[in-house]
């Protein structure tokens, strides 16, 4: 099934740390031909892909969120390097963050279509920022290289002092022979940014 858009809601890491996520994209590219990763801004899901039900557009999402965002703070960032099923930082569960995607998902589930529900169906949160997932080789040799070339890259990485406070809204499109069920669906993808929120910082930072 393809919809005409769909859309997400996405944290942005702070400039210090999109820089290298970016970077590492950049380089897993032009080095391994890696690229599925980075085929839109480094970020951390916090609810997508959002296929809304009829009657419901990027005007509806917005009033939504312009309720939610102002209720929450910034938040302290801590994360840690995982090569299981796919290379990302693994955030740690900071309050913060997790009742941000809390509410995201509370607010937003009832504007989703049948599709989209079951699309997104209750699983745990694991919030993470990708470094590389669907298109890594299977080739073990060349796996590992790509391993240890980011284990190489995470060190360069900035780990201290980081706030997280951006968040925006995306919409998403596809190919129209494209499906957002099949797992090569972002090789079509492209997207465009909605709107932008800034987190009110709160100090000291919560955990």
């Amino acid at each position: 099934m393809t919809e005409e858009a769909a859309y997400g809601v996405y944290f942005i890491p702070p400039p210090e740390l999109a820089h290298q996520v970016g970077l590492a994209h950049l380089l897993l590219k032009s080095s391994f031909g890696v690229e599925a990763g980075g085929k839109f801004m480094p970020h951390c899901t916090l609810l997508a892909f959002i296929h809304p039900r009829e009657g419901v557009g990027e005007q509806e999402l917005i009033s939504v969120l312009d309720q939610i965002i102002p209720q929450h703070k910034a938040f302290s960032l801590e994360f840690s390097l995982e090569t299981d099923r796919f290379i990302r930082l693994q955030l740690e569960k900071k309050a913060g963050l997790m009742k941000l995607q809390t509410a995201f998902r509370r607010e937003l589930w009832p504007l989703l279509s049948e599709y989209g529900q079951n699309k997104r169906s209750e699983t745990g949160f694991h919030p993470h920022i990708t470094l590389a997932f669907r298109d890594l080789p299977t080739e073990p040799g060349v796996l590992a290289q790509v391993e240890a070339y980011c284990q190489k890259l995470y060190q360069n990485f900035p780990k201290t002092n980081l706030t997280g406070n951006l968040v925006q809204l995306i919409e998403f499109k596809i190919g129209e022979e494209a499906s957002w069920d099949a797992p090569d669906y972002w090789k079509t993808l492209s997207w465009r940014i909605i709107k932008g929120y800034t987190l009110e910082a709160l100090f000291p930072l919560p955990s």
